[in-house]
């Protein structure tokens, strides 16, 4: 139960509910109650999303990941996909930094 996940992942009952609005999670719907239900899968999932928040990273990048490892299965490609997601906050970091630096030497200059 949703209870039971959120005590587990370290994180409030809202929190699963809005990874399942943003359709990161898919828990089933237990028949008559509609308490959400979620087998081991889910509750592996819940857990890496949990991890990845705590570690700052963008709900895009999380879904690619979750994505991922839906559909190929393997934790090698997941783990690529997050190592490729990297690499892109890194490259946008530096073009940033070097912008920044190209334009503090302006103004510098310019003063």
């Amino acid at each position: 139960l949703i209870g039971q996940v959120a005590t587990e992942t370290g994180v409030r009952t809202p929190v699963l509910r809005l990874w399942e609005h943003r359709g990161l999670l898919h828990p089933i719907r237990q028949h008559g109650t509609g308490y959400r239900l979620y087998d081991p899968q889910e509750q592996r999932v819940a857990h890496l999303i949990a991890v990845l928040r705590r570690g700052n990273f963008a709900f895009d990048i999380i879904e690619a990941v979750i994505d991922t490892l839906r559909t190929s299965g393997s934790r090698t490609r997941a783990l690529a996909e997050l190592a490729r997601r990297d690499e892109q906050v890194d490259q946008q970091s530096r073009l940033r930094l070097a912008g920044s630096a190209a334009l503090h030497d302006y103004l510098a200059a310019h003063h």
